[in-house]
């Protein structure tokens, strides 16, 4: 055999794995299960889930050894000899089975110091004897009892998983059994209507290890549940020193979150913790992925990365009847692997589109380790399935089958229908922790399968781990790992005098010499039906020493170890840990917390409150509703008594916007308005601006309207001006708009003319009923004494129909003094428009390499560099969602009369190896434009894996279409009036960013950005984009860091829109973030964020920009209202540390 370890073709990337020769090996293990009219997919539906595999080194003599589950066949036990080389000993070992035999874990449940098997049974058969489980003692001697019944575990349920852990840390591991119902749906993408009986097979377990049996304690644990369970994940989620356990079951069942609450019970927190699921979350592994010291978890579903595989297996996912279910208590779940990221506060977010671990098709076992030692985790995936029985052919062939075969059905003639594809696993490489690249292909794993569970271990005793793969209907992988190219370090710990003798649960944390933590834990239950190695595999890079390690036993002891050298195996004992380990304390190692969330002090209570919106059933194919947009906020001094107030916008049918006040309490307590005229308005209200309309010096109101709740034209979308009589009374203002009817989004104000009175621009954000259609109106309001003029065709004739817009502002992007706009929308680029006295003339083309266009939502004008010119901060949609944008990748929409009936059509498309194809199913197009879709394509595999050319042709196509190429958030840097276009940080990309506001945070001078975001109301077979809480953009000069606003104290994982700053009487600053559908949520800065009092600085009337003096530097800052989304600040400048001087200009360029 020829080992290489030489470079791949593709991108340089190193091979990782040689598959092992059975013939080298002697492991000649197949799993194969029988066809046939009595035994098949139809009345079995777990019947090709496959089987499982556990490596441990059964008899002590420092190989580990490998033992595969059976389901037709027995298990098999083989011994390793050295060099790949494996003797079958099942017999005389006596660990044979004469039943269906699912999942399997290795582990040592009597503390001897010698590895049992506890093997899961389930299968087809009828009968409690037919599937109880089996616990296989160790005897010492290469042989097993069979010591099941004794041990109180012959469960007799359908069981798939066994995680073991010691849940009371009493050195002992007790166990979870995953069990799956009796009942099945006709097929996978049949919704989940019913509720399944409760049975003794179904139920979950969990038994307690006291000593010599095992008593099983479900219902005083409270995880008494029905499901349909295919792994569970044990793991210290929240860094308490207890181990809590994350449930995968299938079909439509949720999923569990056990929290161990230290006293022998759980509680199942998923809805506290979780904003979804995969659909059918199958096999699950947990790593520290991001190299933060918290535990990530990774669950595996279904999603096709081929176009037509997706469209040939992905069923509909009807809107309503989600919704039902949602409102009846189900979770939000999506048929695609979740990588959830934990956040360090116990919350969790979904990151897999944004790592790129999204897609893998039908998949069961991942494993994460780092494979290549560079010191960032890899993860493998197992995928395929014996038959693709969620083929939307196959299913609408059974559906008729069985309507015409009402009794005696021949299920051999339904087998013969069914496809099979073999297909290849996945492996993922990490980008230095920048995401994954699949290369299964470049590092060995090139061959296709039906691959279910896997494990790794070390198989040589070369200090590599190694991969085995378990297949369906053929012999299993046995992946020697080659790699050399980094330095490791194995631990394995021991515990002494009868306690925990492997180590199970056992967490490590690693420090380096640059600083960064790592977290490893200790659990051989983990991918899919399977258990791997209890050793903890370090990958070190280039270093040759690790600088500091510590371990933490389950009991809570710990011990240090330093300067430990690398490419060995440590053995770490029990008996040398002698320092109780303070989880507190690591918890908040290295945090600073700047803010507290302490709105009730403020008796601050607002909620926004939608109602249910007919979008998806007026324009099905819309890529989410523009009914829930809002909500806008704005803030002034409405009532002259030198604080600042709150305005907050509503939706339609709902209690309606609210002015709140803020009195002259040290609490600076908000209350409603007495005066509140805005409530009788039966539309969404989007953006807001007080600005002084006529000159009288108060703070008067201009409300834009917007969503899409009414069809276009209406009425409804009459936009509203209200007056104030100076003590913060509101009256609408009749006549002094020019008739403002549009669906819009922000309204931002400025001195544009320069002739002493502030002006409006209002940005259209959609054609309710015609998305995506260009004629979206905006309008440029020319003030002229109190009474408002449309002045867009004479001096902006390019803003009229400028696009779908989402943000816009007045800044001076070009340093001559005079306000000039900028414009963010959906399929649209970042638009410059310069202001030449008066006009408005498009200069993006001008403007340096801008051309890329996005979903963008937000702009914030802000110095990021104090060298005295604007840089734009630009919230886009990020890229962590179904719908993906790159360069050379672009997302694109069409409209045309594709069926000839006279109506607008519309479509999408999404780019893969460099062709265009639908982003909408088949069954979604085909109720858009039934005629057309359905005449033509007659089956789906008809449809699958069509590009768009072949299902519409090209020349219909060039009608009418428009293109994104960039969904990254990103700052624009200002270079002499030439911008360049700098992506944000990776974890910014986790969702679409709305609302955000500059704030120097910690006080080093710098400008920092509060950010919020999400949209929960994309389609529903997409995902909702909740992944992306409130954080914070700490800048370092010119640079910025990603904070978690978990970590900071601004903690908002809402569906975030609008964000504002309000200063206090006391000089410390709130922000306030307005949810769409929620309440809104309040955060006062404290602590370490207070470095010094922070004064507000009203700005003086007309006052468009201002130069601060900030460390020697002058720092630029815009003061015109508008900026974020659908944002309006009281103008005016926070004097920060290290604030010297400030200089306020009008809209002319003169200082005032």
């Amino acid at each position: 055999m020829v080992v290489s370890c030489g470079k791949s073709s593709d991108e340089n990337v190193d091979k990782l794995f040689e598959k092992m020769d059975s013939e080298v090996t002697g492991i000649d293990f197949v799993n194969t299960v029988p066809e046939n009219d009595t035994l098949n997919q139809f009345i079995y539906h777990y019947l090709y889930n496959g089987s499982g595999v556990a490596i441990g080194d059964i008899n002590n003599d420092g190989l580990n050894d490998l033992y595969f589950t059976g389901n037709e066949q027995s298990s098999r036990l083989y011994l390793n000899k050295g060099d790949f080389k494996f003797e079958d000993i099942t017999e005389k070992s006596g660990t044979g089975t004469k039943q269906w035999i699912s999942g399997v874990t290795m582990v040592d449940v009597n503390n001897d110091g010698w590895l049992d098997i506890y093997a899961c049974s389930s299968g087809p058969l009828k009968g409690k004897d037919s599937k109880r489980n089996r616990l296989f003692l160790n005897q010492k001697n290469e042989t097993f009892k069979e010591v099941s019944a004794q041990w109180g575990v012959d469960d007799p349920g359908n069981a798939t998983c066994a995680t073991f852990f010691d849940y009371d840390n009493d050195g002992d591991l007790d166990f979870y059994l995953g069990n799956h119902a009796d009942q099945f749906f006709s097929n996978i993408n049949t919704p989940f209507t019913r509720t399944l009986n409760m049975t003794e097979s179904s139920q979950q377990h969990f038994y307690r290890n006291d000593g010599n049996k095992f008593t099983d304690v479900s219902e005083k644990a409270g995880v008494v549940r029905m499901g349909y369970c295919l792994s569970a994940a044990a793991a210290d989620y929240n860094n308490d020193g207890l181990m809590d356990l994350y449930v995968c079951n299938d079909y439509h069942v949720p999923d569990c979150y056990y929290i161990n609450n230290g006293d022998g019970t759980f509680t199942d927190k998923f809805d506290e913790f979780f904003k979804h699921s995969s659909t059918n979350s199958m096999g699950s592994d947990v790593a520290d992925v991001n190299n933060d010291g918290w535990s990530d978890l990774i669950t595996v579903d279904m999603l096709s990365e081929s176009p037509r595989r997706y469209m040939s297996l992905m069923g509909p996912k009807d809107y309503d009847y989600t919704m039902v279910g949602i409102k009846n208590g189900y979770k939000h779940q999506y048929m695609k692997n979740n990588l959830q990221m934990n956040l360090g506060n116990g919350h969790f977010s979904d990151l897999s589109y944004l790592y790129g671990v999204a897609k893998s098709d039908w998949s069961w076992s991942p494993l994460l380790s780092d494979f290549n030692d560079d010191g960032f985790v890899d993860l493998f995936i197992s995928n395929g399935y014996y038959r693709d029985v969620t083929n939307l052919d196959f299913i609408l062939y059974q559906s008729r089958y069985e309507q015409q075969q009402k009794q005696g059905l021949n299920h051999e003639q339904l087998l013969k229908k069914l496809p099979y594809e073999k297909i290849q696993n996945f492996f993922f490489l990490n980008n230095g922790g920048q995401g994954f690249s699949n290369r299964a292909s470049n590092v060995g794993l090139e061959d296709l399968s039906s691959s279910t569970g896997s494990a790794i271990g070390d198989l040589d005793g070369d200090g590599r781990f190694d991969l085995v793969v378990c297949n369906q209907g053929e012999k299993p992988f046995i992946y020697k790992n080659v790699n050399t190219s980094n330095n490791y370090l194995n631990v394995q710990c021991r515990g002494e005098k009868n306690q925990n003798h492997f180590g199970v649960g056992c967490q490590l944390i690693v420090e380096d010499s640059a600083g960064k933590i790592r977290k490893f834990e200790i659990q051989p239950s983990k991918g899919y039906q399977s258990s791997s190695e209890h050793m903890v595999h370090i990958g070190m890079g280039a270093q040759m020493e690790l600088q500091k390690l510590t371990v933490v036993w389950p009991n809570g002891s710990s011990q240090i170890l330093t300067g430990i050298k690398a490419n060995q195996t440590l053995t770490v004992k029990s008996k040398d840990a002698n320092t109780k380990f303070n989880w507190v304390n690591y918890n908040n190692q290295g945090k600073a917390r700047y803010f507290d969330d302490n709105a009730s002090k403020w008796d601050f209570n607002f909620v926004h409150s939608e109602q249910e919106n007919p979008d998806f059933k007026r324009e099905p194919l819309l890529p989410h509703r523009y009914t829930t947009l809002g909500p806008g906020m704005a803030s002034a001094d409405v009532n002259g008594d030198g604080t600042i107030d709150i305005f907050i916008g509503a939706a339609r049918e709902s209690s309606g916007s609210s002015l709140l006040l803020q009195d002259n309490s040290p609490d600076g307590k908000l209350s409603p308005s007495k005066s509140q005229p805005w409530k009788t308005l039966d539309v969404d209200v989007m953006g807001a601006v007080f600005f002084d309309t006529d000159g009288d010096n108060d703070q008067d109101l201009y409300v834009a309207v917007g969503g899409s709740e009414f069809s276009w034209p209406s009425n409804k979308y009459e936009h509203k001006l209200y007056t104030n009589d100076g003590k913060g009374n509101f009256t609408e203002s009749k006549g002094a708009l020019p008739g403002v009817v549009s669906s819009a989004s922000s309204v931002t104000s400025s001195d544009f003319d320069g002739d002493g009175d502030l002006d409006l621009f209002v940005a259209g954000r959609i054609m309710p009923g015609n998305w995506p259609a260009l004629g979206v109106r905006s309008y440029l309001l020319q003030n002229n004494g109190g009474k408002f003029k449309d002045v867009t065709t004479a001096l902006a004739p390019d803003l009229e129909n400028a696009g779908m817009i989402c943000s816009a502002v007045f800044s001076d992007y070009n340093g001559d003094g005079k306000p000039d706009l900028i414009l963010a929308g959906e399929w649209m680029p970042l638009i410059f428009m310069e202001n030449t006295g008066g006009k408005f003339i498009n200069k993006t083309g001008d403007v340096g390499d801008m051309s890329l266009s996005g979903w963008m939502n937000s702009i914030l004008p802000m110095d990021i560099d104090n060298d005295g010119d604007m840089d734009y901060i630009v919230g886009n949609k990020g890229n962590n969602s179904f719908i993906q944008a790159k360069s050379g990748s672009p997302t694109k929409v069409y409209w045309a009369d594709f069926d000839g009936n006279g109506s607008q059509d519309v479509t999408m498309s999404y780019s893969y190896n460099g062709a265009d194809y639908p982003i909408f199913t088949m069954d979604e197009m085909g109720k858009a434009y039934p005629f057309f879709i359905n005449k033509k394509f007659t089956t789906y595999g008809d449809f699958a894996g069509k590009t768009m050319d072949e299902i519409f042709g090209a020349d219909i196509l060039k009608q009418n279409q428009l293109t994104v190429n960039y969904f990254s958030s990103f700052v624009a840097i200002n270079n002499g009036g030439k911008f360049s276009m700098v992506e944000l940080p990776m974890w910014a990309q986790a969702g679409p960013v709305f609302g955000m506001t500059a704030f120097d945070v910690d006080g080093n001078g710098f400008d920092d950005i509060i950010c919020t975001g999400n949209n929960y109301n994309t389609r529903v077979p997409h995902g909702r984009d909740d992944a992306i809480p409130s954080f914070v953009l700490m800048n370092n000069g010119g640079s910025f860091e990603y904070k978690s606003g978990a970590q900071l104290g601004i903690f908002n994982q809402g569906d975030g829109k609008s964000l504002i700053s309000l200063p206090t009487k006391d000089k410390t600053v709130r922000f306030v973030i307005a949810n769409n559908n929620g309440p809104a949520k309040g955060f006062e800065l404290q602590g370490s964020g207070k470095t010094a009092s922070v004064e507000f600085v009203k700005a003086p009337s007309l006052a468009s920009y201002a130069k601060v003096t900030v460390n020697g530097s002058i720092k630029m800052v815009n003061l015109n209202q508008g900026q974020g989304y659908l944002s309006s600040q009281a103008p005016g400048v926070y004097k920060t540390k290290g604030v010297t001087k400030i200089e306020f200009y009008n809209a002319n360029g003169k200082q005032i």
